[in-house]
C-alpha cells in the first residue's frame, strides 16, 4: 500500500481546513427597504500566521474600498432594523411590522420574508422579547398533516419580570436550551440575572418560567457566545474601563439551585488587546462580535466615521443603519443584530465617510493564562 509523505498529508489537511467564510451585511440603504451585501472572509484564513497581527492591522487599510454590491434586496419598512431577526444557519429572517391602519403587502399577509444564503433546509424556533411580552415563533409539525397546517405560529410564554429596555446582556447556556438575561434597573435597584429554560415549557401551552439566578450581571454589552474551546462565554466588554476588549467568563450552572446559595458573579478575564480602532481620525459608532466556530474564531465588525471634506462615498447613501449576519460554509452560524445608528448633532455641516472595520482573530489563553488574540488579528476596511 502506497503512503503519502508527511508534507503531502499536511497539504491535504490544510486544503480541507480552508473553507469559504462569508459575512453578510444588512443595510438600511435602499429607498424601499434593505439590501444584503456579502464579504468574503476566506482570505483571512489563508493569511500567513508568521505576520504579527497588529503589524498587519497597520497596513491592511491602504487605499479606499467600496462596499461589495448588493446580492439581494427586499422591501420593508425602513428605519426599523430591530425587526430583522438574526440568521438561523444559512437563513436570514425578517419580521417587519405594518403601520397602524395600513394594509399589509400581499406577501406579508401569509408569508414571512426569508433570504436563504445557501440552498439548504432549516428548522428552528425564534424567541422574541418584546415590550412586556415573551413569545416564541414555532414551525409547523414535520411533516405537516395537511397543506393548510404549514403556517408558522406565535405563542406567548410567561412575561419576563423586567422591562426589555433594561437588558444589558444575554447568552445561551452550553446546554443549548437555557437563555440568560442580565438587567440593570434604575438606581437604587440592584443588577440582576434571570434564566429561562426553553426545554421546560410546552410551547403551545404557554409553559415555562423565569428564574432569578442572582444579584449580578453578565459582563458583556449585548450578546455573548459560548466558546467550547475556551469553555466560557465570550463577548464585548461592557465595562467602561475595558471598552474594545473581549471578555470571557465562566458559564454558570443553568439551574440556580446548583450555582450556590449566593448566586455569585462568574469569574471573568479580559483580552490583553483592545480591538476597536485607535485611529484618532475615526469615531466609533457601534460594533458586533460574531462567533465563527472552529478554534475560537471570531469576526468583529466596527462601524466608524471620519469627517472628510473631499471624500464622496462609493456606496449607497444613508448607511448609518446596519444589521449584520455571518455565515460559514460547513459550520453552524452565529447570529447577532448590529445597529450602528447614532445621532451626532455636532459639526453636522461636515461631510462624513462611514467605514466598516472588520477584524478577524482567534482567542486563546497564553502561557500565563491571560486571554489574548496572539498574532492572529487581520484587519480590513
Amino acid at each position: 500500500m502506497s503512503r503519502r509523505r508527511p508534507e503531502e498529508r499536511a497539504g491535504a489537511h490544510a486544503a480541507k481546513q480552508h473553507q469559504q467564510r462569508h459575512l453578510y451585511l444588512l443595510f438600511d440603504d435602499w429607498p424601499e427597504g434593505y439590501s444584503v451585501r456579502q464579504v468574503d472572509l476566506s482570505s483571512d484564513d489563508a493569511a500567513s500566521d508568521d505576520a504579527h497581527g497588529w503589524q498587519m492591522a497597520a497596513t491592511a487599510c491602504a487605499g479606499d474600498h467600496c462596499l461589495p454590491p448588493a446580492i439581494f434586496r427586499f422591501k420593508a419598512q425602513r428605519g426599523m432594523p430591530a425587526h430583522l431577526a438574526a440568521a438561523f444557519d444559512s437563513k436570514i429572517l425578517a419580521t417587519q411590522p405594518v403601520s397602524p391602519g395600513a394594509a399589509a403587502p400581499p406577501l406579508l399577509e401569509s408569508h414571512v420574508p426569508v433570504f436563504d444564503v445557501r440552498q439548504r433546509s432549516c428548522l428552528f424556533e425564534l424567541f422574541a422579547l418584546a415590550a412586556g411580552t415573551f413569545d416564541v415563533l414555532c414551525p409547523p409539525p414535520s411533516p405537516p398533516p395537511t397543506p393548510q397546517a404549514r403556517a408558522w405560529s406565535w405563542f406567548q410564554l410567561q412575561s419576563p419580570p423586567f422591562e426589555r429596555d433594561r437588558v444589558t446582556s444575554y447568552a445561551v447556556h452550553p446546554d443549548g436550551t437555557t437563555i440568560f438575561v442580565s438587567i440593570v434597573e434604575r438606581p437604587p435597584a440592584a443588577a440582576t440575572t434571570f434564566a429561562f429554560d426553553t426545554a421546560e415549557r410546552a410551547l403551545r401551552g404557554g409553559g415555562g418560567w423565569w428564574r432569578l439566578h442572582g444579584q449580578w450581571t453578565l459582563p458583556f454589552g449585548g450578546r455573548a457566545h459560548f466558546d467550547a474551546e475556551l469553555d466560557a462565554w465570550a463577548g464585548l466588554s461592557r465595562d467602561p474601563d475595558s471598552v474594545g476588549q473581549v471578555c470571557c467568563c465562566d458559564a454558570v450552572p443553568a439551574n440556580p439551585d446548583e450555582a450556590g446559595s449566593e448566586g455569585r458573579c462568574p469569574a471573568r478575564k479580559f483580552s490583553k488587546e483592545k480591538l476597536f480602532s485607535e485611529d484618532p481620525t475615526e469615531r466609533h459608532l457601534g460594533a458586533t462580535l460574531m462567533y465563527m466556530g472552529g478554534r475560537s474564531e471570531y469576526c468583529l465588525v466596527e462601524c466608524v466615521f471620519t469627517e472628510d471634506e473631499h471624500h464622496v462615498d462609493c456606496a449607497d447613501e444613508d448607511m448609518s443603519d446596519c444589521d449584520l449576519e455571518e455565515e460559514e460554509e460547513d459550520d453552524d452560524t452565529g447570529d447577532e443584530r448590529h445597529d450602528c445608528k447614532q445621532q451626532d448633532e455636532q459639526d453636522v455641516s461636515r461631510p462624513r465617510r462611514y467605514l466598516f472595520r472588520l477584524t478577524t482573530f482567534n482567542l486563546k489563553y497564553d502561557k500565563n493564562a491571560d486571554l489574548t488574540t496572539g498574532s492572529s488579528c487581520r484587519v480590513r476596511y
